[in-house]
């Protein structure tokens, strides 16, 4: 997997910030890269792969696409049930439990089928 590290180094406004670690070990395959931030010698951005382009995600984008999600589970589980589910993943994630432990208790195993894509 290429996270095209060359055009994240030339496209960039933030062509003097190195990447820190590229955050592959987590369980999706969408690519994360952390970059030192400035607020803080702890402080890291995160960069999430859009088309071949690295972009900074923000808080906003965040509560943007949780509030999808949330919108979504609702659709699929009726009664609340499926925003429910998330809330409660998202806080045992919050207290401490691994995202193995969360894959196991959470996922959903069963397959699927996309029925139509709605671009934000």
């Amino acid at each position: 997997m290429s996270f095209r590290l060359d055009k994240f180094k030339k496209k960039t406004k933030y062509m003097h910030i190195e990447p820190i670690e590229i955050a592959n070990k987590c369980p999706s395959k969408l690519p994360i890269m952390l970059t030192q931030g400035k607020k803080a010698p702890n402080d890291k951005i995160i960069n999430i792969n859009t088309f071949g382009f690295w972009y900074r995600l923000g808080f906003m984008d965040l509560m943007k696409i949780l509030k999808l999600w949330f919108e979504n589970e609702d659709r699929v589980y009726k009664n609340g049930k499926g925003r429910k589910y998330l809330y409660e993943a998202i806080t045992d994630l919050y207290n401490g439990m691994s995202l193995e432990e969360i894959k196991k208790k959470y996922l959903n195993k069963e397959p699927y089928e996309v029925k139509r894509v709605e671009w934000y």
